[in-house]
Parts: C-alpha cells; sequence; structure tokens
C-alpha cells in the first residue's frame, strides 16, 4: 500500500521540518544506482591485496601511504592507466574527492590504511617513526580519541568518492567474545578497534587474502572401495574469502540473500562485480 505523506498546515512550519519532507523517498529512488563499489580488502603482506586492487576500472589513483614507499606499486607496474600518490601528510587525503572529479578517476585505492594510521599517529605524537611497543605505551586516552576521529574523518572522505574506492589494510587478530551458536570471526584489519568496526559497517565488501595450496583430485582405494580425496600439489593461487568466515572478517552487501562460494581463486574486479549482479 502506498503511503501518503502529509504535510500539516501551521503558522509554526519550518524550513527544516519541509527539508526533512524533502528528503523521504522511495527506497528504489535513494539508492544509488551506479556501479561503484566500496571495498576493504586485508590480508598478510604478499597474498595479493594490491594486485586485486589493480583489476579494477582505470583511470586509477594508488594512493601509497606504508613503510615501504612506492615500492608498494611493483605488482602494478605493468598495468596502463595507473597514477601514483605518495601520502606524506594524512589532511591531504581530505582533498582526493575534488582530485576525482577534475582528473574523471574510475578508482582510488588507498595502500594501506595501517600506514595510514601510523602516520596520523606520528603526526599526533611528533615522532619521526612509530615503534609500536614504545610508541604506543606513550599513548594518552586523548590522543587516542584525536587518532580515531581523524581516522574516520578522512576515511569517511574517501569512501565517499565518486568512483570505486578499495581500502586496502594489514590484517591482525581481534578480541571477541566468545558466544556459543553464533559465528565470531577473530581476523581482521589492523586498526584500533572502533576504526576497524566503523569501516567494517561503512563498507559494502570486506574481503580477506590468502595463498591456497593447489590441490588434486587423486583416487584412492580404501577396502574394496575406491574413493576420490584432495591431495596437494606444487603451485598456488591467490584467493579472497568471500563468505562468512569462523575466523576471518567478510562482508558482501547485496540487494538479496544468496549463497555465496567460500572464496574467489585469483580475483578481479569483474569476478566480484558478478557477485553483485
Amino acid at each position: 500500500m502506498a503511503i501518503k505523506i502529509v504535510k500539516h498546515k501551521s503558522n509554526s512550519t519550518s524550513t527544516e521540518t519541509n527539508t526533512v519532507f524533502s528528503k523521504i523517498k522511495k527506497v528504489q529512488e535513494s539508492v544509488d544506482k551506479t556501479k561503484n563499489l566500496k571495498v576493504v580488502v586485508y590480508g598478510r603482506s604478499g597474498t595479493g591485496k594490491t594486485t586485486f586492487s589493480g583489476t579494477f576500472p582505470k583511470p586509477l589513483l594508488h594512493i601509497v601511504c606504508s613503510s615501504i614507499g612506492l615500492n608498494e606499486s611493483i605488482p602494478l607496474a605493468k598495468i596502463d592507466g595507473i597514477y601514483d600518490f605518495l601520502l606524506e601528510k594524512g589532511e591531504e587525503l581530505l582533498e582526493i574527492p575534488t582530485i576525482v572529479e577534475e582528473m574523471s578517476f574510475k578508482t582510488v585505492v588507498l595502500d594501506h590504511a595501517t600506514g595510514l594510521q601510523d602516520l596520523i599517529l606520528k603526526e599526533i605524537l611528533g615522532v619521526e617513526e612509530i615503534i609500536q611497543q614504545k610508541n604506543f605505551g606513550m599513548v594518552t586516552q586523548a590522543q587516542y580519541g584525536q587518532l580515531t576521529f581523524q581516522m574516520k574523518q578522512i576515511l569517511y572522505k574517501l569512501l565517499s568518492c565518486n568512483c570505486n574506492v578499495v581500502v586496502v589494510s594489514q590484517e591482525k587478530e581481534i578480541v571477541v567474545d566468545e558466544v556459543s551458536g553464533l559465528l565470531t570471526p577473530y581476523v581482521s584489519t589492523a586498526l584500533t578497534p572502533s576504526v576497524s568496526s566503523w569501516l567494517h559497517a561503512a563498507a559494502d565488501f570486506m574481503l580477506h587474502t590468502y595463498i591456497k595450496q593447489k590441490t588434486s583430485k587423486v583416487a584412492t582405494k580404501v577396502g574394496k572401495s575406491e574413493v576420490e580425496i584432495e591431495k596437494a600439489v606444487s603451485g598456488y593461487s591467490f584467493c579472497i574469502h568471500i563468505a562468512p568466515n569462523p575466523v576471518f572478517v567478510t562482508k558482501i552487501r547485496t540487494q538479496e540473500q544468496k549463497e555465496l562460494p567460500e572464496y574467489i581463486e585469483n580475483p578481479t574486479y569483474e569476478k566480484l562485480l558478478e557477485l553483485v549482479r
């Protein structure tokens, strides 16, 4: 049944109230119909995070923020249409939406958020390097609050870009409450708990990268019967976890519930887009 929104006539009706009425729309009208994806991909070093991000539409702006600098771009060196930007100050990211609009980038990649967090913490503490064991012990509660606020502000601005956005992060174990019968994954992005939880909710996709040993089905005789078992063979493939997982935090936001594959082998933007379709 259609709902009719009635505006009450009153001399006290304010401009603000009229603005609220104007914001109420049917879901079909308000949902963004573009194919822009907001993706968080995390995992250990060398598991294909940067390579996966390089499969997204071009031109692509690759924002490098890590301890190894532009060496982070080596997996993208042979791909045309990718531009590097070495981040030196956290506040520089606030200008990215304007740059995306003016230069018509189709994808922005932050590589990586863990490095951004270290950069902002260095700026707050006024130190040259972050030595985890020492520097984090120096951080006051107020400074943690400042770090969290700045990270959320910057990441919000980045995710608001009118293009595909990929946020790369390292991984770490998180503390979860043991609850019987519920899926409680305990490996997520290597960020402060508050920022990690916020980013999980803000993104459309949370994907975990890993390297899988290749296997082959081999017929084996067991008694009088012959069964097939999987046996490790030479070689490996890069994968991302897709479906809900007991260990790794994952998420896919789609318009309908569907059975998801456990993982995607040699993941690409097109394979991910196919899941949305």
